[in-house]
C-alpha cells in the first residue's frame, strides 16, 4: 500500500467515524489545522473537547494482528486512540495512555512496519478486541 492509499483510507474513516458520532447525538469535528506538526495532534475533536486519533488497519484479516505504530501514540495528544478494521463493521476504542501502559508491560512482537518502517507492536485480534471498547457503525 501507498502514503496516497494509507490517506484516502484515513479520511474516510474520518467520515464514518464523524457520522457515528452524529448517530449518538454528539457533534465532532476534522482537525483543520494547516501545519504538520499540529494535524499530528488529533484527527478528530467533539464539542466537548475530546480529542481521538483514527487508524485503519487493513491487513488484519491476513495476518490475525493489528500493528500499533509507536511514534503515533507519542506523537499523538488525542484523547482516545480509534481503530477500523476493514471488513469489520465496528469502531474499537482505548484512551490513548491506556493504550501506552499496556505496550509498557504486555509482551506484544516489537516490529518495523508501515510505509516509514517505524516500530511498532502486533497485537493478536482476539487481545485486542479484548483491550479496546466496540461501537458498531452502519456502512
Amino acid at each position: 500500500m501507498t502514503f496516497l492509499n494509507d490517506l484516502k483510507d484515513g479520511e474516510d474513516t474520518e467520515i464514518l467515524f464523524l457520522e457515528y458520532l452524529l448517530g449518538l447525538d454528539i457533534i465532532g469535528w476534522r482537525n483543520t489545522s494547516t501545519t504538520l506538526q499540529e494535524k499530528r495532534l488529533y484527527d478528530v475533536v467533539d464539542k466537548s473537547g475530546t480529542t481521538y486519533e483514527l487508524k485503519t488497519d487493513r491487513m488484519w484479516q491476513r495476518t490475525g494482528n493489528i500493528y500499533v505504530e509507536e511514534k503515533t501514540l507519542k506523537s499523538s495528544r488525542a484523547d482516545y486512540i480509534v481503530y477500523i478494521l476493514k471488513g469489520d463493521e465496528t469502531f474499537y476504542v482505548i484512551s490513548r495512555f491506556g493504550l501506552l501502559e499496556i505496550l509498557d508491560y504486555a509482551k506484544f512482537k516489537e516490529v518495523k512496519g508501515g510505509d516509514f518502517k517505524d516500530k511498532g507492536y502486533l497485537i493478536p485480534i482476539d487481545d485486542f478486541k479484548k483491550l479496546f471498547n466496540k461501537g458498531i457503525y452502519a456502512n
